[in-house]
């Protein structure tokens, strides 16, 4: 007995010892609650402002950029028109993205003037941005011509893909030529849809023969001009302010816009007919003053292509179907009708443009390139 309390106090004595020196066998076990809490409600080491702060911050630093206020015009009158609607659509996220520094004020239904008018605004900056078409261009640079003449591309992809392409092709040399010359910058390419011709007071025609000595509107350059001599009529220039009224007292029986163009300006109330010819894709171009864009810094530039994409090449694109679709539905059940191209000769109407196109644009070294260009690039 005395043996064993023996060893029992040696044993005491030595865990006592141990203790006192430090020295352990097993580590003792790590505070888990603390290192718990740790993981569940961690220091913040980077931005300890409120939300307050940092919005007043922003704001401040918004505040100490230049106030920009753009302005985009078009004859368009038609608020509802997809084009008008990605525009508001457009200022309205500018202006919200920069806390109203940065506005984009809409001018809609010429009330700046006429575009020829307005495309002098543009130039000296008086006017930000335009929407006008491509074939408005000739004024300036006559190879811009060539995008009136009918079946020159096989598809809408094709007409995008040449018409944004941002180098490389003899247009992207020419969009340079109109900034130098003119000051004048191409921002984007839209379709707004396919040219189809109209009539008033004429019996439904079946062939371009059907329509000799008919007068079909036209624009003033001699291109679209041309175009109205292969599709059969006789070309009358009418500017497109006074066409309503032109087709209304038979100064003309006809012209051609696309579907969405007649129905936003409510040409089919002066029309019997809608012939599905598609010979031509018509853009909604959009043009803007370069040393407005240049001016710009990196984050507004940046903030600004966004939306470009977002809203013109996007919602636009997307819109413009869906506005196409409700047209021909308006139209037809005003009575005017839409004849689909299987119910008169549509080739007749390609070998046309082919013999327009081959005698005398292929023959013209200003129009010659940029067409055989077109016809390599896209395999035709």
């Amino acid at each position: 007995m005395k043996k064993l309390l023996s060893i029992l106090l040696a044993l005491i004595m030595l865990l006592t010892l141990a203790a006192c020196t430090g020295k352990s066998a097993v580590s003792a076990p790590a505070d888990t609650t603390q290192q718990s809490l740790a993981m569940m409600f961690p220091q913040k080491t980077g931005d300890t402002r409120s939300a307050e702060e940092q919005a007043s911050n922003e704001d401040a630093a918004d505040a100490e950029k230049p106030v920009i206020n753009w302005s985009w015009g078009t004859t368009l009158s038609d608020k509802t028109e997809p084009s008008v609607v990605a525009m508001q659509d457009m200022a309205d996220e500018l202006k919200e993205k920069t806390n109203g520094r940065f506005t984009l004020t809409l001018y809609i239904g010429a009330s700046l003037g006429s575009e020829s008018e307005m495309m002098d605004m543009l130039r000296t900056n008086t006017l930000t941005m335009l929407a006008t078409n491509i074939t408005n261009l000739p004024t300036y640079e006559d190879e811009f011509s060539i995008f009136a003449l009918p079946y020159l591309f096989h598809s809408q992809a094709d007409f995008l893909d040449y018409t944004n392409a941002k180098e490389g092709t003899k247009l992207t040399e020419l969009y340079q030529k109109l900034e130098d010359d003119y000051n004048i910058r191409s921002l984007a390419v839209e379709v707004n849809g396919t040219r189809c011709l109209t009539t008033k007071g004429v019996k439904q025609i079946t062939s371009p023969s059907d329509l000799k000595g008919v007068k079909i509107r036209s624009m003033e350059a001699q291109v679209w001009q041309d175009v109205i001599t292969a599709l059969g009529g006789t070309p009358i220039p009418v500017s497109f302010s006074e066409l309503y009224m032109a087709l209304q007292t038979g100064v003309v029986n006809g012209q051609d816009n696309p579907i969405s163009v007649t129905y936003a300006n409510k040409l089919y109330e002066v029309a019997d007919y809608i012939y599905r010819t598609d010979h031509c894709y018509n853009t909604s171009m959009w043009l803007i003053n370069p040393d407005a864009y240049d001016a710009l810094d990196e984050e507004d530039r940046a903030l600004f292509d966004s939306l470009v994409e977002k809203y013109i090449h996007g919602q636009y694109r997307d819109e413009m179907g869906a506005y196409t679709e409700k047209a021909v539905a308006d139209i037809e059940s005003s009575g005017c009708q839409i004849i689909d191209s299987s119910e008169f000769d549509i080739q007749a109407f390609y070998d046309n443009a082919a013999q327009l196109i081959d005698e005398k644009y292929m023959t013209n070294d200003a129009y010659a390139p940029f067409i055989q260009e077109i016809r390599e690039r896209y395999h035709y």
